[in-house]
């Protein structure tokens, strides 16, 4: 993810919900959308300089 994808993402889920990097390069964003419905879980292997989307499929049921 480039860094003009990872603003569409922060445009998309307007808020941080969690932002960890468990080692220097490796690290964990996970973002929900404005109106709690929806969220976006991103990596980064290279400090923050770019961002993969992963996929997640949660059963509504599941949720918090």
């Amino acid at each position: 993810m480039t860094a003009c994808d990872l603003a569409r993402a922060l445009e998309k889920c307007k808020k941080v919900r969690k932002l960890d990097f468990v080692t220097g390069k490796a690290g964990w964003l996970l973002l929900a959308t404005a109106d709690g419905q929806g969220t976006e879980l991103l990596k980064s292997t290279d400090g923050g300089s770019t961002w993969q989307l992963v996929p997640i499929d949660i059963d509504a049921g599941q949720r918090e």
